[in-house]
């Protein structure tokens, strides 16, 4: 069994260079080591690959990045193992419950098909389109169901608005997009993508068409992440040595904002260290509360892994929702 930080393909890519090393030594090949390709963490060269075009990033993101947040200036400053220890205080308080789901071929391959008569535009539909929109439906729908039950939520809900959102962090590792690839660069090439959506939508009863219009509404976030715009996203924050921190500032306190991992790392199960590659994968524990990711399983041909980590009575709500437990059987 192989634990992950579940991260970035680069942080993998550490990880099997790690067992090739490995292979040699054990091998009696220790001299090849010296003419492995090095493994490139200079983002002086990833720079380089960024085009001369540029797009605007959008609204909400810059407002977030660009904006002045006097914790997030106090968090850069401080040293990174006092970072370190702060935010894993913060996700040990956050008492997360953590599952990963299987979603086979067959399955997402029937999904599909049954909402593609709603779709703008069925030929863009990633299975992670897919997947992001019948997730954040799920959480949605089981936040709001814990919120109704509350005795406080139900006191003051005369004095609240009635409009609810739902803040989604969509998280790009975009090195392919950058024709990058692990010995080019292995260091994180994350970027975020910032968008408030209405939680009352979400809220609704999931069937095709209201699936299809989430799919739908979610397409505009996740489309037209171009090396133009990763260009802009770039020199929007490399001016701001505390960015980093804006978006930890504005939702560290916000239990509905949900982050969705978008881009799903293949390699998962390349941890050779000369037994063969490992049976099961999993993630170590959570260290973060409103977390999805699409995990690799043994046999990506077959279907995909979903990790999800969020508040434990928002959990067993989704446990109980079929439009998801239909599709996602529980695996881990």
């Amino acid at each position: 069994m192989a634990h992950y930080i579940v991260d970035c393909p680069g942080y993998v890519a550490v990880i099997q260079r790690w067992c090739e090393i490995y292979r040699l030594l054990a091998s009696g090949n220790s001299e090849k080591i010296s003419s492995l390709p090095p493994i490139s963490i200079s983002r002086k060269e990833a720079w380089g690959s960024l085009p001369k075009e540029r797009v605007p990033v959008d609204k909400e993101t810059a407002g977030i990045y660009t904006g002045f947040s006097m914790f997030a200036e106090v968090f850069a400053c401080i040293s990174p193992k006092l970072r370190g220890y702060i935010a894993d205080k913060v996700a040990k308080r956050q008492n997360a419950k953590t599952h990963i789901f299987h979603i086979t071929r067959s399955d997402l391959d029937s999904l599909r098909h049954s909402i593609d008569q709603f779709l703008k535009d069925s030929s863009d539909m990633a299975d992670t389109d897919l997947i992001m929109a019948l997730s954040t439906r799920a959480i949605a729908r089981a936040q709001e169901t814990i919120r109704q039950r509350s005795r406080k939520n139900r006191f003051f809900r005369a004095f609240r608005s009635r409009k609810q959102i739902m803040p989604l962090i969509t998280v790009f590792e975009v090195r392919d997009r950058l024709g990058l690839d692990d010995v080019d660069y292995a260091g994180n090439m994350l970027i975020p993508k910032i968008a408030t959506k209405d939680a009352n939508m979400l809220h609704t009863p999931t069937t095709t068409e209201t699936l299809a219009d989430t799919v739908n509404d979610l397409g505009l976030v996740t489309k037209d992440i171009s090396p133009a715009y990763i260009a802009s996203h770039i020199d929007m924050v490399m001016p701001r040595p505390s960015s980093f921190a804006r978006p930890i500032a504005r939702f560290i306190g916000h239990k509905n904002a949900l982050t969705y991992v978008y881009d799903q790392s293949p390699y998962m199960y390349g941890v050779d260290f000369g037994t063969g590659n490992p049976d099961w994968v999993s993630p170590i524990e959570p260290f973060r509360v409103n977390l999805v990711q699409l995990l690799a399983c043994k046999d990506p041909a077959e279907g995909v892994d979903v990790f999800m980590s969020v508040y434990p009575k928002v959990m067993e709500q989704v446990l109980k929702n079929e439009s998801w437990t239909s599709v996602a059987k529980l695996l881990y």
